[in-house]
């Protein structure tokens, strides 16, 4: 929200993206109470999902112009106060971009145009043709802690030690700072981490206090994404196809991609299977993690790693509907990177100079979860155990011998925040109910 309004005055056409039902259309009407608490009156939002609006605009484009001008009951050349523009779910009616930018080089300085979408794919690809140099694209995901923790009233600011990790900004004494705010609320805050790594982020699921009515909801967002958003947006002929490798990388969520194996298993054409995963990660339900690139004494894999945005999604598709369940499956570990992925991701891509969030494994095995490359080089170790353990250990001596004084973060089941030096390397050891 803050990214949104700092740009209120800004000429550029702010597009708000990201995965369905995390919360766009929900932010965009919180834009629009902001929007009217300082006294701007002239808001006009065009919500098309409303299939009878989009099939008139998507007619005859030049029909967004004459629906603002119907509702601001006179022609756009004769607005004198400031006019907000927001088109909610823009992808779905591709023809208007055109009239868009028409709109926006004729009255740039009176109209404030906002645009959201649930595909990057369409968006891109209609940003690239006719908004190139006009845009500000902000990114959105599911919950983060921060807002879970800020909502139960524990923490005033939802934004806390990530957001200076990613930013190259680690702050000791602020680390203790917070950490001793909420340490009456650590319990608290677990019950809250075991729910996010076993039903996801999403608003709408993690909002239901009923267990089954969870499983309902991604259910249901499953069943829409693939017979709706993916057909509609991305013209997949064939869904069977397409479904068989969404399930056959859930398998494979967290873990290096291997796309030869899955055309393999899949009988299915390596193109194929790429073009399907391209598709996924375009509409934001994967994130492609790259390997690590500069080159190093050791041979390094070259291949991507790959997690799924929503954890829920996940252990709906392999029942796994319990902890324990995530624990004996041996996907607790994936599940708690997929969540401390998340918080680095949410606090990164809305940057102007957004860190390259890569991992590290050479072909003996050793391996680094996750490195940012920014102004320093950040290393940041999950593990679900309560101790940094000797695997752990020989991975960072091993690697960290490559690096200039890297920052080391180990985030896990850990007491509390502590400062661990040993030989010549420092490390901060955090708890994953600190890691907001």
């Amino acid at each position: 929200m803050d990214n949104l309004l700092d740009g209120l005055d800004k000429k550029f056409i702010s597009i708000l993206v990201g995965p369905r039902q995390v919360g766009k259309t929900t932010l965009i009407k919180m834009l629009i109470q902001e929007i009217k608490s300082k006294n701007y009156e002239n808001i006009i939002y065009l919500n098309l999902d409303d299939i009878t609006l989009r099939t008139r605009l998507s007619q005859d484009p030049v029909e967004l112009r004459r629906e603002i001008e119907r509702r601001m009951g006179k022609p756009l050349i004769r607005i004198k106060n400031r006019l907000f523009l927001i088109i909610d779910e823009a992808q779905k009616a591709p023809s208007i971009f055109e009239q868009v930018k028409i709109i926006y080089d004729d009255f740039a300085e009176k109209v404030k145009i906002f645009l959201s979408g649930s595909s990057s794919m369409d968006i891109q690809r209609n940003v690239s043709e006719t908004l190139a140099g006009r845009i500000r694209l902000y990114r959105m995901r599911g919950l983060s802690l921060g807002e879970i923790l800020k909502d139960a009233g524990f923490v005033s600011n939802p934004r806390g030690i990530v957001k200076d990790i990613v930013a190259g900004n680690f702050s000791v004494s602020k680390a203790r700072k917070i950490q001793s705010k909420i340490w009456q609320y650590r319990d608290s805050t677990n019950i809250f981490i075991e729910k996010l790594l076993l039903f996801g982020s999403l608003p709408g699921v993690y909002v239901q206090l009923e267990q089954e009515e969870r499983w309902f909801i991604l259910r249901d967002y499953v069943s829409v994404y693939l017979e709706k958003d993916i057909r509609a947006l991305s013209q997949i002929g064939n869904l069977d196809q397409f479904q068989r490798v969404y399930s056959s990388l859930m398998f494979q969520n967290g873990g290096i991609l291997n796309i030869n194996n899955i055309s393999n298993d899949l009988n299915m054409s390596r193109d194929t299977v790429r073009k399907y995963i391209d598709v996924m990660q375009s509409s934001f339900l994967v994130n492609k993690i790259r390997p690590y690139s500069r080159k190093l004494k050791t041979r390094l894999t070259k291949t991507p790693k790959l997690y799924f945005f929503d954890q829920g999604i996940v252990n709906h598709t392999l029942r796994l509907i319990s902890i324990e369940a995530l624990r004996s499956a041996q996907k607790l570990g994936t599940a708690l990177e997929t969540l401390v992925l998340n918080e680095l991701m949410a606090e990164g891509l809305n940057l102007s100079l957004p860190p390259e969030i890569c991992y590290l494994r050479d072909y003996q095995g050793h391996e680094l979860d996750f490195i940012l490359k920014n102004k320093d080089t950040s290393i940041v170790e999950v593990t679900t155990s309560p101790k940094i353990g000797k695997g752990k250990w020989r991975n960072l001596n091993y690697f960290t011998r490559y690096f200039k004084k890297p920052n080391i973060f180990v985030v896990g089941n850990f007491e509390e925040f502590k400062e661990i030096r040993k030989e010549d390397k420092t490390l901060f050891v955090i708890p994953i109910w600190l890691w907001f």
